[in-house]
């Protein structure tokens, strides 16, 4: 083993223990490196000599706490604070206000609301009861921190106006360790547990059973007049093996679906105001494969196949989008299926580093948002993906739109001990300025003379994933890149320029003897190299434009 690699095991074992969050959440550092190098890109190259580089590296990417954690820079000429500069810059007026009680977060297009009355769980229903939001079901589980694994058959509506919560009546429900299941028809909740269904009248916040479905009732659609129910298959089973239903809760009359044409696991379902959209991996396909779908229409009691989806079908997530169903799925692939024309159109590649955790995908007016653990990424009304810092972790929560681009999110979002709910408005009109964008696992808050030009993705899951960000500042343009994995850079010796604000880490940053590059790395520093276990790349045509907006990076928070 060559000292190198004796320094790279050693270096990581201890970036390892130093991931274990503290009491306050302050495992995150960030620190800079510029460096000079030449870049033959097309226009960002053309008529310019020399861009400048920084690179900005942090140890930590376990659970995060607060979103606080900057680096010191001891420089001269300090510039605003981003926070400063994000609230002189950010605009919601195409938004409502928040509810009372509500706490704007430091990203702007996020609100921070009371939790109330509900236990801690995750993936929890949520839908529109008129002006009221209705939180639930849900559940919990042993590998996410609880003392058990159950299912929850409670719930607790939710009043924007006042900020207030009110409990209702339990469902006489079976708990079913699932996702939770429930529609609005207008004038009443379906909820469903195992087979069973039971409607809620919010007038008399009383309960009614409806009997039973023909089949297990794992996902449920409102058409206007039926409840369309849809069991799913397991891995082995037979397309028979499963039986779909539709009830009518005017006569309480079910009925069975004609059987579907092919069987899919993992679906995804999505009603268009039309018809029922199913997508999935064949069940026949034990691995890796492109997504398949079909469509049930009620008016012609019928089915029709998809044309299959340029996507595969690994954890699949799907929204409508007013004319388009957009997909999503686990590796970051994006596609969107037009019913009308009965064709798919791929569309680049979502811009967010890979996490492992389920894909969701949520719409509010004419702009949808992709959630993963995380990572929050917005479909806004151009059709064009912008990255928000997630310092929530969507990944437990359930998401409702409204009709005013907002999106509201309810459940486990984050670790704590002992665990807790957290419950946040996403404004996806402010999200989708792009005055605070997510690159990889970092935050950029953009000064107040910068703009958001583009994000993009490139390679599929980690390692070697990469996302870029491309802004304007002023007249200069630049690019921030984010690198997932393991990098050894080679650096010249030279004085301490950054340390980080929370003491005790092992990042600092150097500067070199020449004084035109800052090189990162632990503070057990190799001779020659750094390692960096996560890194973003700052290339701008002008030098000094490089070294402002790496002020305004810091490692992602959330809180």
């Amino acid at each position: 083993m060559t000292e190198l690699d004796q320094h790279l095991r050693g270096s990581l074992g201890r970036l390892a223990t130093a991931r274990q969050p503290t009491d306050d959440g302050n495992d995150r550092v960030v620190a800079i490196h510029e460096r000079v190098r030449r870049r033959r890109r097309g226009r960002l190259a053309a008529g310019i000599g020399v861009p400048l580089v920084a690179v900005v590296a942090v140890a930590a990417l376990a659970w995060p706490g607060g979103d606080d954690h900057t680096a010191v820079l001891t420089d001269p000429h300090p510039t605003s604070t981003s926070q400063d500069t994000v609230a002189a810059t950010t605009t919601t007026d195409d938004v409502a206000d928040p509810p009372e009680g509500a706490q704007r977060q430091s990203i702007p297009g996020v609100t921070k609301l009371d939790t109330g009355p509900l236990s801690p769980r995750l993936s929890p229903a949520l839908l529109w009861t008129d002006d009221r939001l209705l939180v639930w079901g849900g559940w919990i589980d042993q590998n996410f921190g609880f003392d058990e694994s159950r299912a929850f058959v409670d719930g607790a509506l939710y009043d924007p106006g006042s900020g207030t919560w009110t409990t209702i009546t339990d469902a006489p429900l079976e708990a079913s360790h699932k996702q939770a299941t429930a529609v609005w028809t207008g004038d009443r909740v379906i909820a469903a547990g195992g087979r069973r269904l039971a409607a809620w009248d919010p007038a008399t916040d009383r309960w009614t059973d409806l009997g039973s479905a023909p089949g297990s009732v794992d996902e449920a659609v409102w058409t206007g007049e039926e409840v369309l129910t849809i069991e799913r298959w397991q891995f082995g089973a037979a397309l028979e093996d499963v039986t779909w239903g539709a009830l009518d809760p005017a006569s309480g009359r079910w009925r069975e679906l004609p059987p579907p044409p092919i069987a899919l696991e993992g679906m995804t379902v999505t009603w268009t105001g039309d018809e029922l959209i199913v997508l999935g991996k064949p069940l026949d396909v034990r691995f890796y494969a492109p997504a398949e779908g079909m469509a049930y229409d009620p008016a012609t009691d019928s089915w029709r196949r998809l044309p299959t989806a340029p996507v595969d079908a690994q954890a699949l997530a799907s929204t409508w989008r007013g004319d388009r169903l957009l997909a999503v799925n686990y590796d970051m692939g994006a596609a969107t299926y037009d019913p009308e024309e009965d064709s798919w159109t791929e569309l680049p590649q979502v811009p967010a580093s890979f996490s492992e955790g389920g894909t969701r995908a949520t719409t509010s007016g004419d702009q949808s948002i992709v959630s993963m653990w995380f990572a929050i990424v917005v479909r806004n009304a151009h059709d064009e993906w912008v990255p928000a810092p997630d310092i929530i972790g969507l990944g437990g929560t359930g998401m409702a739109g409204s009709d005013d681009g907002r999106v509201f999110a309810f459940g486990l979002g984050g670790p704590s001990d002992p665990p807790a709910n957290a419950f946040h408005i996403l404004e996806l009109p402010v999200l989708a300025q792009g005055r605070s964008i997510q690159v990889g696992n970092f935050r950029l808050d953009l000064p107040d003379d910068a703009a958001f030009v583009e994000a993009v993705g490139s390679g599929l899951s980690a390692p070697n994933a990469t996302v870029t960000a491309r802004v304007s500042v002023r007249q200069d343009e630049c690019e921030i890149t984010h690198h997932g994995g393991t990098n050894v850079v080679s650096r010249p010796g030279g004085k301490l320029l950054i340390e980080p604000t929370n003491g005790g880490t092992p990042w600092a940053g150097h500067l070199s003897a020449d004084g035109t590059s800052i090189s990162v790395g632990m503070s057990e520093l190799l001779d020659t190299t750094d390692i960096y276990l996560d890194s973003i790349e700052i290339t701008c045509l002008d030098p000094a434009t490089t070294r402002e907006l790496a002020r305004f990076i810091q490692p992602l928070g959330r809180g």
